[in-house]
């Protein structure tokens, strides 16, 4: 049958159904490729500051409402704020194995926002020396996001000072 329809589509000069769908496929194709460069963001800036934090809250709208809040402080500030972890509820000992192992790379405090912390976690946490911090107010535990990140850029800002100072350039009068 199929071969019948192929030998009829020939004769009266249509287009056979495989060329069709395949046209209808490679439109398809050009489309989704379109729709998903619009939805694409831009990458991160090179040697931009980073600032880990595992997030652990009440509800998901706390959570979603925290992310929108960290994006903010990212534009401001322009360094990355990375919620390496995070989800629901009290911190857990998992949580606090997260921390370890972004421990390794730096600094990663587990902010816990209205939820509190199994007694596991807490014991274990203190052993590993991982920095649990509790928050009732989202606005406290944005500005103290936001003095991460003003004291990732002033370390930052302060150690290419120096590097400039030990380029080579001329001693001072003082011999300094």
């Amino acid at each position: 049958k199929k071969l019948a329809e192929t030998i009829r589509r020939r004769v009266h000069g249509e287009a056979s159904e495989s060329e069709s769908e395949e046209e209808q496929e490679d439109s398809d194709v050009e489309r989704e490729r379109s729709d998903d460069e619009d939805d694409r963001e831009p990458l991160p800036r090179k040697n931009m500051p980073v600032v880990p934090m595992i997030l652990k809250t009440k509800t998901m709208s706390q959570f979603d409402m925290l992310m929108d809040e960290v994006e903010r402080l990212q534009e401001v500030h322009r360094c990355r704020i990375v919620i390496v972890h995070g989800g629901l509820g009290p911190v857990m000992p998992k949580d606090i194995v997260h921390a370890e192992v972004e421990k390794q790379y730096g600094y990663c405090p587990v902010y816990a926002f209205q939820v509190g912390c199994l007694p596991e976690a807490a014991g274990q946490a203190s052993a590993e020396k991982i920095d649990i911090r509790r928050f009732n107010v989202f606005t406290d535990l944005l500005a103290d996001v936001e003095g991460r990140c003003v004291k990732i850029r002033e370390t930052k800002r302060l150690s290419r000072y120096t590097a400039s100072l030990m380029r080579g350039s001329a001693p001072t009068a003082s011999g300094l």
